[in-house]
């Protein structure tokens, strides 16, 4: 799985950081570049949540090598349009058969773990060292090339991490031994009161996220940076998360995946709220260090909550609900609303206001730890 999830975050190292920074260079607006990044967690909030139910029936690795070739032509093709329309179309379609990628690696990681899922940050990390590796690489070659480079480097990784897949496939766990209908699993989930709490928070969490993910590198480039400079902060924000993800697993078994979340919303929170007052754009590069403690506690703390929270045959459709609910639907409203915020009132405000959502959802992690306490001791 080193090799998939290398290859896999390779592919998001190069789009998502600038595919908007592409769609400014079209003459797009702030409002229509939100609109279109918000097209993915959108398409995302079905389609990640049915990719795993239907994962659970078919087997992961099978939808993912249906899925990835089907995603490396849609991506290609993406890079021959130009007007608003045929965009959301493309970008719409590449979602559909994207979007449920990660969740799949993640649920195949955890099914071949078996009960050793503190192991999965290191085995998780490698997407973080090669996130860091190819935006860098990818910065510095958009500095010097036309960035429509992005629309034959992202089918490329994402190729490989197809061939990737065949060493792992005959190891995938068999699948459709405990299947249940899909409406009978997702409602076994969601009755159970913790989980749908626990994507509420989530929700709150990545709203303010999701403005960062789109705005961060057109924050830099409002503040002279060049598209390397760009490139050399998603970097740092990634390589510093690699310490974190790879001890993630006992450092979360310790103090637990709720109080980890508690301190990476805290961190989220200061974050945001600092770069609100920032007008030096490498100043901007030296805040993604805490990426390392918001991101990197909060990414496997979550699919470790989940994990822990779904019982072994929903799992992958566990791992579907939190992406597509928790991070797909907050991802709509949260990339519409950021570039709502940041035509009318500029940047600066923007990430106020996503700091302190930030804050917010610290605050409800805290309350669910409080429920999840009592709970169990009740």
């Amino acid at each position: 799985m080193r090799l998939v999830y290398f290859f896999l975050f390779a592919a998001v190292a190069v789009w998502m950081p600038f595919l908007p920074v592409h769609l400014r260079g079209l003459g797009l607006a702030s409002t229509e570049i939100g609109l279109l990044t918000a097209i993915t967690p959108l398409v995302n909030l079905v389609g990640q949540p049915l990719g795993g139910m239907l994962s659970d029936r078919y087997g992961r690795a099978r939808m993912l090598l249906i899925l990835l070739p089907l995603a490396a032509l849609l991506s290609a093709l993406t890079g021959q349009a130009s007007g608003f329309w045929i965009l959301a179309v493309l970008l719409s379609l590449f979602s559909v058969v994207y979007g449920p990628a990660i969740p799949l690696a993640d649920g195949l990681t955890l099914a071949l773990l078996e009960r050793k899922h503190g192991e999965y940050g290191r085995l998780r990390v490698w997407g973080s060292i090669s996130f860091a590796l190819a935006v860098q690489g990818a910065g510095w070659l958009f500095q010097r090339t036309d960035l429509r480079g992005i629309f034959w480097l992202v089918p490329a990784f994402l190729l490989l991490t197809w061939g990737s897949l065949y060493r792992v496939a005959a190891t995938d766990p068999a699948p459709g031994t405990a299947f249940r209908p899909v409406r009978g699993g997702v409602g076994t989930l969601l009755r159970s009161g913790l989980v749908p709490a626990a994507l509420l928070v989530t929700f709150i969490m990545q709203v303010a996220t999701a403005g960062n993910n789109v705005f961060y590198g057109l924050y830099l480039e409002s503040m002279g940076a060049g598209r390397g400079t760009i490139g050399l902060g998603f970097a740092l924000a990634a390589a510093s998360e690699i310490p974190v993800i790879f001890w993630s697993g006992p450092v979360i078994q310790r103090m637990g995946p709720l109080p980890a979340l508690v301190v990476a919303s805290l961190v989220y929170a200061v974050r945001f709220l600092f770069l609100s007052t920032v007008t030096n754009p490498w100043l901007g590069v030296a805040v993604q260090l805490s990426h390392s403690l918001s991101f990197g506690l909060s990414w496997p703390a979550l699919v470790l909550l989940m994990a822990r929270w779904t019982p072994p045959p929903l799992r992958s459709t566990g791992q579907g609900l939190l992406s597509g609910a928790g991070f797909g639907l907050s991802n709509v409203i949260g990339s519409a609303l950021a570039g709502l915020v940041a035509d009318q009132w500029g940047l600066p405000l923007l990430y106020q206001c996503m700091g302190w959502v930030s804050a917010a959802a610290a605050a409800g992690w805290v309350i669910l730890l409080r429920w999840d306490r009592v709970r169990q001791a009740g």
